[in-house]
């Protein structure tokens, strides 16, 4: 775990205080309204993995000082350990998703190869567009 306490670090637990979702202890939330979640209005540390689908609008964030956009059928992952900030959704935002805690994905991704390759890929590519088929395939 990255112990570096210059930023506030998201977790699952953090969430759980401002966002009342489905989950399981504090390994992992579900954001079945992501327009819901209040946003911090500083720069805060990933001590958790966030796993999104944009439905509707657009959202804009920063991840560790770059610029990235969402819009309808892209997903978006941000890791542990990352920095985001500057965050703007459209008024007409919709978009689901879940925070893993990193011990919680370690015990998954342990057991399935192929997830820790794709998380791995995503790292390098955090927003990702899918067909509006693949997108509805996920819901």
């Amino acid at each position: 775990m990255y112990t570096n306490k210059l930023f506030t670090e998201i977790t699952v637990g953090s969430a759980l205080a401002k966002y009342d979702g489905e989950h399981i202890d504090e390994d992992i939330l579900l954001i079945e309204d992501v327009s819901k979640l209040p946003l911090p209005d500083e720069p805060r540390r990933m001590n958790s993995i966030l796993v999104g689908l944009c439905l509707k609008g657009t959202a804009q964030y920063n991840v560790d000082t770059v610029v990235h956009t969402c819009t309808a059928n892209c997903v978006i992952l941000v890791s542990t350990a990352q920095v985001i900030d500057t965050y703007k959704l459209s008024d007409d935002f919709q978009g689901v998703g879940f925070l893993l805690s990193p011990h919680f994905f370690s015990e998954i991704a342990k057991e399935v190869h192929e997830l820790a390759q794709l998380f791995l890929f995503a790292r390098n590519h955090p927003v990702s567009q899918l067909l509006p088929e693949e997108a509805n395939a996920q819901l």
